[in-house]
């Protein structure tokens, strides 16, 4: 089948690229090389059963911008089932990853690898999409939404580049395939995914046709489930130089789309950017920290957050972080109130109850946190305090030697309990965990015989 549009790549070679126009160094180019060998290995497969593969999207894009490639996809010109029928003896498993849309995903050695078969899609319906196989090279890069994705090489290390991807790749522009309205309505994650690309490459050059499309359609983004929006942003907020592409969203009145609504961005961005700065692939603290300044009422702050947390379908889990990261006096009312002003820079006895009271989890996080609203100006291990702490939480945490059982042996019960434990452990914390077990007992015993004076508790 002829390609409907008949158009002619242009090709070049792999190292000539990367080598010659000194993209990349000698060592990360064989690095790459020896990156993609089981992808080839692949494609040499396909091949030798009459077929045509190619390795396309992201880890062709990525190699090129000089980003880090951690993902591998394949383009096959067989249909899936035939693509299982020649893999399945000579791969670890193959997952049914999205069949109905021709791809599957071959893992071999922990490596997963999507084959994708070459197909044309012939009618939208929101994400879904009617396909034919049967595709040529041109029809396959048709299909994807942007000139930087549509760029593939085969195992001679030609790249063929369809619609000057390259090119704009070299200048850090984001650019539609074809018309930008008609691609954003056939997906309006495109629209989101625009943006993701933006942050990959920050240079700040921007395509108007491709810009005004987004802007124009980004009310549309309120048809897409909340999984699908936050997945997205969780992509976007995991890249550290996303901060200047999510003010540009705020600015153009396109985040609140989403649902997250950050004005403080537009009133002071200068010290925003002086405050935050974001760590890579760490996408729920560098959200905590946006919200964290996005207002100053208790009661402001948590509404942003029980509503977010609802469109984006937030986990339990990521719900309660965000809420202890950003409000830590309403949230973690488990530690005494002089531990909760925990700074970077405090000392590390500080560091070290508070440790004790959250948690190996939770204290690693509200470290990257403070690092982030501080604008990542204190390095962790160069800090004395820090790098104490820093060891601690990799020994193992103490554990108080007076426990509720020795509680109840004085035939206490209610709520004075708790308020014994609490008592007891606050002084053996306040010790430096250095108090024995005698003399928390005799504390015990001392704030015991005290009780029937103080039934207010």
């Amino acid at each position: 089948m002829l390609c409907r549009d008949k158009i002619k790549p242009r090709t070049y070679n792999l190292s000539d690229l990367l080598l010659k126009h000194k993209r990349i160094t000698n060592d990360l180019y064989s690095n790459f090389i020896q990156h993609i060998k089981k992808p080839l290995k692949i494609i040499e497969i396909i091949e030798k059963n009459g077929g045509e593969a190619r390795i396309v999207g992201g880890t062709i894009r990525n190699i090129l911008a000089k980003n880090s490639v951690t993902d591998f996809d394949i383009a096959s010109s067989f249909e899936p089932e035939k693509n299982i029928a020649i893999m399945k003896d000579l791969v670890d498993s193959i997952i049914h990853t999205g069949i109905k849309y021709g791809t599957i995903t071959l893992v071999i050695d922990n490596l997963p690898i999507e084959v994708t078969s070459l197909r044309k899609d012939i009618k939208f319906y929101g994400r879904a999409a009617d396909v034919e196989y049967n595709a040529e090279w041109c029809d396959d890069a048709l299909r994807r939404d942007f000139t930087v994705n549509a760029i593939s090489m085969d195992k001679e290390y030609v790249i063929y580049d369809y619609f000057n991807g390259i090119a704009d790749i070299d200048a850090g522009i984001i650019r539609f395939i074809k018309n930008p309205e008609e691609r954003i309505k056939e997906d309006f994650l495109r629209i989101l995914r625009y943006f993701r690309f933006c942050s990959y490459f920050d240079q700040g050059v921007i395509d108007n046709n491709s810009y005004n499309a987004v802007k124009k359609l980004a009310p549309c983004i309120k048809y897409l489930s909340g999984e699908r929006i936050k997945s997205e942003m969780w992509k976007i907020l995991a890249i550290e130089k996303s901060l200047y592409t999510i003010y540009g969203m705020q600015k153009d009145n396109i985040l609140q789309h989403t649902t997250l609504n950050l004005p403080y961005l537009l009133n002071t961005q200068q010290r925003l950017f002086d405050r935050i700065a974001f760590l890579p692939n760490q996408p729920l603290i560098n959200l905590a920290a946006l919200m964290f300044y996005n207002n100053t009422r208790i009661e402001d702050i948590n509404n942003d957050i029980n509503i977010l947390s609802q469109r984006w379908r937030l986990s339990k889990n990521e719900l309660t972080i965000l809420q202890k990261l950003c409000l830590p006096n309403e949230y973690l009312s488990m530690i005494p109130k002089q531990y909760r002003e925990l700074q970077l820079d405090s000392e590390f006895a500080l560091h070290e109850k508070f440790l004790f009271y959250v948690g190996y989890e939770f204290y690693e996080k509200f470290i990257k946190f403070l690092n982030v609203i501080n604008g990542r100006k204190h390095d962790f291990l160069a800090n004395s305090a820090l790098q104490n702490a820093h060891k601690f939480l990799h020994n193992s945490l103490p554990s108080c030697p007076v426990n509720g059982n020795d509680v109840l042996e004085y035939g206490i019960s209610g709520n004075f309990i708790s308020y014994c434990l609490n008592h007891i452990q606050d002084q053996w914390v306040k010790s430096h965990f250095t108090l024995s077990r005698s003399e928390l007992l005799n504390a015990l015993s001392t704030l015991i015989c005290k009780k029937d004076k103080d039934w207010n508790i």
